[in-house]
């Protein structure tokens, strides 16, 4: 009985011993890791990147620096990103957040145009011409990379919440009817309507029919920068933040009086 006993407390002992000394081995081998993966350069295309800075286009404020853990998860949501041919027509650049500066250890740089929507974040190099190409981001697939856009992707998206839902008079700098290239502004009194009517709609959820071209169309402009244009339909409006496109019942909404009663 006691050599059992005596041959039990060896056994645990020498299996805490090796428990010991097995658990620094694992831990050694996973900082080890860690260390590999950090010293790996970060690669944007075939360019070693050397720093990331994120400057937001509305907000007065300072850059917002990239460390090693954002600048890995971007260049790598980046690269694994669906690469887009991007026109840059005058609502795109207004629905542009911030800047993003990527500066290579060549020391060459490229500047990108971050904007957002419901579900992918852009990310298109700056120009001044018509086309760019670019990079479209899923949230759900680059939390990390999200997570540093964010200034960029939450301004927007706040912006776009504030324009579906509530439209202020106060905030509105122009409106006006717009038909076969001429532009009518309304006066204070259909202003005053339109944001009453506007903001009385039941609006749908994001409108996915075919898109209104030409035509009769209301325009507002707003402090923000932002434009939300209105078109006629068959029970109240559709409108176009420039984001999205919704279906809004209001059966009073008429545009073709409003036109009548513009200056």
């Amino acid at each position: 009985m006691k050599k059992m006993v005596y041959s039990g407390m060896a056994l645990v002992l020498s299996l805490g011993l090796a428990g010991c000394a097995s658990a620094p081995t694992k831990e050694a081998s996973k900082s080890q890791n860690t260390t590999a993966e950090e010293k790996k350069p970060i690669l944007l295309g075939k360019k070693e990147v050397k720093s990331m800075e994120l400057q937001s286009v509305k907000q007065k404020e300072e850059a917002k620096t990239a460390d090693d853990a954002a600048m890995r998860a971007l260049a790598a949501a980046m690269e694994s990103g669906k690469a887009v041919k991007l026109t840059l027509n005058a609502q795109i650049k207004k629905n542009i957040a911030s800047h993003l500066t990527v500066t290579y250890k060549d020391g060459t740089s490229d500047v990108y145009a971050v904007w957002t929507d419901k579900d992918t974040v852009t990310v298109a190099k700056s120009t001044d011409a018509a086309k760019t190409d670019g990079y479209q981001i899923k949230k759900m697939d680059a939390e990390g990379a999200v997570a540093f856009l964010a200034p960029a992707a939450s301004q927007a998206a706040r912006q776009l919440t504030v324009e579906v839902n509530q439209l202020r008079l106060q905030d509105v700098t122009h409106m006006y009817v717009s038909s076969a290239g001429k532009k009518k502004e309304l006066a204070a009194a259909q202003r005053e309507q339109v944001v009453k009517l506007y903001n009385e709609a039941e609006v749908e959820k994001p409108y996915t029919g075919s898109v209104p071209k030409g035509g009769t169309a209301l325009t507002v402009e707003l402090k923000n920068g932002q434009t939300i244009t209105l078109y006629a339909s068959q029970d109240g409006f559709l409108a176009n933040t420039g984001q999205v496109f919704y279906a809004a019942k209001q059966p009073e909404f008429r545009l073709s009086e409003l036109e009548k009663q513009a200056k």
